[in-house]
């Protein structure tokens, strides 16, 4: 996959300000979520989606697929647009998991294929018994066009390049064991990313209005209320960024 060219955070906050529009910066769970919407959350590969969402770490919603398109449709447009950004390090991570993220829906769409396959065996015993359609190849084509949808938001996006002040900021971050990092996970890239798009929001006009930021990772981030841990509620707080877990919750933005 080819990403436009990294540009430095006084570039990306030149671009948004030039033309004011929503933020939405994005992280790779959001993406790679949009994936499992169809399969299993990887970490709970034997449990089913309802008792995931129970669980308050879902994939995307039907909603936040669709809400997706229509943000990508929107970051291209020349005027009234909606600014996508990604830090570096997403594409990169999107490379890392996005093979064993297919590889576990591959598998549910195998189960489903012989699950259809049983019911219309059994399904023969009873006269009044409609048989059940299920084509293969059709649920890997969706795999493979979710697939397609996650990359071109990142090609859509705004690329931001790693930026050496915010590097250090994500390093003490980490050595302080803070949101997204704790005392049990350094959670170096994440604090990495989250440094560098709180320091591209400090720099955008307030006319680049609303701005969210998009991560299902409730576990590192905040809690299944999306109360943000300390100190980032602070942080978001300061530079007007919103915690959101899904695509879907954007879909009045793009309607």
């Amino acid at each position: 996959m080819v990403t436009a060219a990294p540009l430095k955070i006084a570039e990306a906050v030149a671009a948004c300000n030039a033309a004011p529009a929503p933020i939405v910066f994005i992280d790779t769970c959001a993406l790679l979520d949009l994936i499992r919407y169809i399969g299993r959350e990887p970490a709970q590969a034997k449990t089913s989606v309802l008792q995931t969402t129970a669980k308050g770490s879902q994939p995307a919603t039907a909603q936040g697929i669709q809400t997706a398109l229509r943000l990508l449709q929107a970051s291209r447009q020349a005027t009234g647009a909606t600014h996508l950004i990604i830090h570096e390090l997403v594409p990169v991570e999107w490379r890392d998991n996005v093979g064993k993220t297919k590889s576990i829906v591959d598998g549910e769409i195998q189960n489903a294929n012989m699950l259809v396959a049983r019911l219309n065996d059994i399904g023969k015993l009873n006269p009044a018994y409609e048989s059940t359609s299920f084509h293969l190849s059709d649920g890997l084509s969706v795999i493979a066009q979710l697939e397609g949808l996650g990359e071109e938001l990142q090609r859509g996006s705004k690329l931001v390049a790693g930026d050496r002040d915010c590097e250090y900021r994500a390093y003490q971050r980490s050595l302080r064991s803070e949101a997204p990092a704790s005392k049990d996970k350094s959670e170096l890239k994440d604090c990495t990313i989250i440094e560098h798009y709180l320091e591209v929001a400090t720099h955008l006009s307030d006319a680049c209005r609303p701005r969210y930021f998009v991560s299902s990772n409730k576990n590192d981030y905040g809690d299944n209320e999306m109360k943000l841990r300390a100190p980032l509620a602070a942080e978001f707080a300061e530079v007007g960024l919103k915690w959101i877990r899904d695509f879907s919750a954007l879909h009045d933005l793009v309607q």
